[in-house]
C-alpha cells in the first residue's frame, strides 16, 4: 500500500510534490537508506549503507527453536510529528535451530519471533524465549 518508484541505473527518481512531512525508505541490493524531510523540502543526495547481518539462535525452554519466523524490524523514534513507517524483515530459523540474515538495515532494529493468536507456532510464549544475535 506505500507509494513506490524505481531509480534510474544513475540512482535518480522522481516523487510526486508533498503536503507534509515525508519518509523515503531505500531498499537495495547494495544496502538501505531511511530520510525523513519537511514538506517542502527536495528529497537530495540519499547515501545507502550497506546491509547489516544478523546471526543467532532463538531459544525456548533452553531448547533451539526450529523453523519459526523471526521478524527484525528497525526501531524508529515515533514522537507524532514524524512521518510512520511499517517496515518489516524476516527469516526463519533452520531446522536445526538457528538463523542467518544477510539484509539486515544497518540500524538499531527488534528482533523477536513471531508469535500470533491466528497462525500456529513453535512459540509458546513471547516472554519465555531468548535471541542472542551477533551483529556485523
Amino acid at each position: 500500500s506505500n507509494y513506490s518508484v524505481t531509480a534510474d541505473a544513475g540512482g535518480a527518481f522522481e516523487i510526486v510534490p508533498q503536503i507534509e512531512k515525508y519518509a523515503i525508505v531505500v531498499v537495495s541490493d547494495a544496502g538501505y537508506a531511511e530520510v525523513s524531510r519537511a514538506a517542502n523540502e527536495r528529497p537530495g543526495e540519499i547515501r545507502v549503507r550497506p546491509w547489516a547481518k544478523v546471526t543467532g539462535k532463538l531459544v525456548q525452554d533452553g531448547q533451539p527453536v526450529k523453523k519459526c519466523r523471526v521478524y527484525l524490524l528497525p526501531i524508529g523514534l515515533d514522537n507524532g510529528d514524524q512521518p510512520r513507517m511499517d517496515i518489516r524483515f524476516s527469516v526463519q530459523t533452520a531446522s536445526d535451530g538457528p538463523l542467518t540474515s544477510e539484509k539486515v538495515p544497518p540500524i538499531p532494529c527488534q528482533v523477536r519471533g513471531d508469535l500470533h493468536w491466528s497462525v500456529d507456532s513453535p512459540l509458546t510464549s513471547i516472554l519465555n524465549f531468548l535471541i542472542s544475535t551477533g551483529f556485523m
